[in-house]
């Protein structure tokens, strides 16, 4: 199979981080093309670290978010070549699993929009961090239309709604299916007990009453903030910068170090010293 990919980089120290490194190291293999796009204004010494792990290297100004990215490096890509055309960022660290079985497991998928998960929230949605198109939506009138159409948004929310969200759903109403290896159907009594147990916060669960406005009891969480240690379960190969970097369910940091250790793929010590650069309160 003959995969493009269109990574987006932001970093606020205009550093390539060796967990983004990483990243792009392991996906090598899988990609024919590999195009990274910043709005860091990267100075050699940081450019010199992706010659051999890049083809091409994009340095724009800071406007339109990762879709404005995105559209960019698409737009050097002769897109018909391509079975598959996935666009990424780096807010996600991994992969923390083989990422070869998570792209084998991509195979049975019955999509035309794949990614690592699908958000229910606002409407169902194919998260952007990790999102591929197949040849069909490719090749169709859809995939160039819905690129031509992205301009520069300053408005984050109404990026996400207009671009995020208004993919997925462009791309439903048009007769193309979307899927994701993490897909949550209702949340179960059993789930919920199990990710309390999984982020060592037990007592939010029992105590209920007390802790009813909790993001645990959110009934359309986003999975891979608020659910991540399920979504792992499920085969998810990452771990977003937002689970560490705002801790928005109150777990301990050792217990995700704790479970990523276990699959001894991926060096948490990238996390560590990313959060503790990027993150003043990081513990």
């Amino acid at each position: 199979m003959k995969r493009a990919l269109v990574m987006a980089h932001y970093d606020k120290h205009s550093i390539v981080d060796a967990h983004v490194l990483h990243t792009l190291r392991t996906y090598r293999q899988y990609f024919s093309k590999i195009i990274f796009v910043s709005v860091s204004n990267l100075a050699s010494a940081e450019l010199a670290k992706l010659e051999f792990l890049t083809d091409e290297v994009i340095n724009r100004n800071n406007i339109g978010y990762d879709f404005y990215s995105w559209k960019l490096g698409i737009s050097r890509l002769n897109v018909r070549e391509y079975d598959e055309i996935v666009i990424s960022n780096d807010s996600s660290y991994g992969p923390l699993t083989d990422i070869g079985s998570f792209f084998y497991k991509s195979l049975s998928i019955d999509a035309d929009i794949w990614g690592a998960s699908i958000n229910k929230q606002f409407a169902p949605h194919v998260q952007s961090y990790f999102l591929s198109f197949r040849r069909g939506y490719i090749a169709s009138g859809a995939f160039s239309e819905f690129w031509n159409s992205v301009v520069p948004i300053s408005d984050k929310m109404e990026m996400i709604l207009k671009y995020e969200v208004g993919l997925s759903s462009g791309a439903v109403q048009r007769g193309f299916k979307i899927g994701a290896i993490v897909e949550f159907g209702e949340i179960s009594e059993d789930t919920i007990r199990q990710v309390a147990v999984d982020n060592d916060i037990i007592d939010v669960y029992t105590k209920r009453s007390i802790y009813s406005n909790h993001p645990l009891f959110d009934p359309i969480p986003n999975p891979v903030q608020l659910y991540w240690s399920q979504a792992f379960r499920m085969g998810l190969p990452f771990l977003k910068v937002e689970v560490m970097r705002d801790n928005p369910i109150g777990n301990k940091h050792d217990f995700i170090f704790d479970r990523i250790k276990r699959e001894k793929l991926y060096d948490v010590e990238l996390i560590r010293r990313h959060q503790s650069r990027i993150n003043s309160d990081f513990i």
